[in-house]
């Protein structure tokens, strides 16, 4: 997945949040792949989602908002289910 982001927010650190992304994609992939249980997605994969979450508003790109969305309501109801 190769999201770039577009800000206004000049407090934003778009590297960090592209790694945020890319790190929650690869572990939602190792997840599911068993390759770790959901002890360990859980607790490398919390604060990664807030601050994904938190700094959404600023990805400016509609499509790429959508994708980034899916993939962290795709984690927080793994998260919320097990």
């Amino acid at each position: 997945m190769n999201i770039t982001c577009e800000t206004t927010n000049k407090d934003f650190n778009n590297k960090l949040f592209d790694c945020s992304l890319l790190v929650v994609s690869l572990l939602l992939k190792q997840y599911k792949a068993n390759a770790i249980d959901i002890t360990d997605f859980r607790s490398h994969t919390s604060v990664k989602i807030n601050y994904i979450r938190t700094n959404l508003d600023t990805i400016k790109d509609s499509m790429k908002k959508r994708t980034i969305e899916r993939l962290i309501n795709e984690c927080i109801r793994i998260i919320n289910t097990n």
